[in-house]
């Protein structure tokens, strides 16, 4: 992806999060390789189809958790796996706009 289109600074994340999709019962675990205000991406080991709203779980740190929907704007298989990596853009929900202030300052605490 090209850096200079990202509207968001972003931060490394690996940590596991939790993410659900329409039609499934069960959360499905996770590892997030980065984050922004804007979005998450994570590495799943289902496909997950573009334009999917996916809500997720994401635990910045031991006090402070996040749950938001986003859509899916990208998919990649990663090489060599049956795994994917998933481009997951936050809805501006009103979830999103009360997480925002955290996830701006863990990006800051980050860089």
């Amino acid at each position: 992806m090209d850096g200079d289109r990202r509207q968001y600074s972003r931060a490394a994340f690996r940590e596991g999060v939790q993410y659900k999709v329409p039609g499934q019962e069960a959360l499905n675990g996770c590892l997030a390789y980065d984050i922004s205000e804007g979005g998450i991406r994570f590495q799943g080991f289902n496909f997950v189809p573009l334009n999917t709203i996916v809500s997720v779980h994401i635990g910045l740190d031991l006090e402070k958790s996040l749950d938001l929907q986003g859509k899916v704007v990208w998919v990649q298989q990663a090489p060599h796996m049956d795994r994917y990596y998933v481009g997951l853009e936050f809805d501006h929900s009103q979830a999103w706009a009360s997480s925002r202030s955290t996830i701006q300052n863990y990006i800051k605490s980050h860089h």
